[in-house]
């Protein structure tokens, strides 16, 4: 099994709720795509690729987290958003 991970950079036109109560305000933020492959004889299979983003306690708490106190970090399943087109991914340099 092959694993695939690159920095990816995120942008929201518009406010996107990620979570109860939770809005990722429109902006663009640093993320990771990543994708699992499967080696067959002649080629490598990929799975879907995965959306995450990582955001400080001090970000989710102004985004509307509660009960960030204990936390450093938390990384975000965005992946529906992506493929709803609420977020666009490009490549980060």
């Amino acid at each position: 099994m092959t694993r695939l991970a690159r920095r990816v950079t995120f942008s929201a036109p518009s406010n996107i709720e990620i979570g109860r109560g939770v809005v990722l305000p429109a902006g663009s933020y640093a993320g990771i795509e990543r994708q699992t492959g499967i080696e067959l004889i002649d080629r490598t299979r990929w799975s879907e690729p995965e959306y995450k983003i990582a955001l400080t306690a001090d970000q989710l708490a102004s985004f509307g987290a509660i009960n960030t106190a204990n936390a450093l970090s938390v990384e975000c399943d965005v992946t529906q958003f992506v493929r709803l087109g609420q977020l666009t991914v490009t490549l980060a340099n």
